[in-house]
C-alpha cells in the first residue's frame, strides 16, 4: 500500500510540475520576460491579461504563492494611481550574496 501511495504521490507532483512549466511557458509567449537564472518555487499566479508589463530580472527566485496582479489603475484613499509602465522586479532578488 505504501508503494502505490508513493507512486500517486510522485504521479501527483509530476503532473503539477507539467502543468506549471506548460503555464509559464503560455505567459512567456504572451509577454512575460524572465531574465537568466530565475527560479519560480512552487505555486504561482501571474496576471495572463497583462503578463506583457511584467518583467523579472536576472537571479531573481519568486516564493510559492507569489501572485502578480496588474490593473490598469487603483483607487487608493479616493486617489487614482495610474500603472503605465508595468511591474519590473529587478536582478538578484531574493538570492543570498556570499
Amino acid at each position: 500500500m505504501k508503494y502505490i501511495s508513493k507512486m500517486l504521490f510522485s504521479l501527483y507532483h509530476h503532473i503539477l510540475k507539467k502543468r506549471r512549466k506548460k503555464y509559464l511557458n503560455r505567459l512567456i509567449a504572451n509577454g512575460l520576460t524572465l531574465g537568466k537564472n530565475v527560479e519560480i518555487i512552487d505555486t504561482f499566479f501571474f496576471d495572463p491579461s497583462h503578463c506583457f508589463l511584467i518583467s523579472i530580472g536576472d537571479n531573481c527566485t519568486i516564493c510559492p504563492n507569489v501572485s502578480g496582479i496588474i490593473l490598469n489603475s487603483l483607487k487608493a484613499k479616493s486617489a487614482e494611481i495610474a500603472i503605465d509602465n508595468g511591474v519590473d522586479i529587478d536582478y538578484n532578488l531574493g538570492h543570498n550574496e556570499h
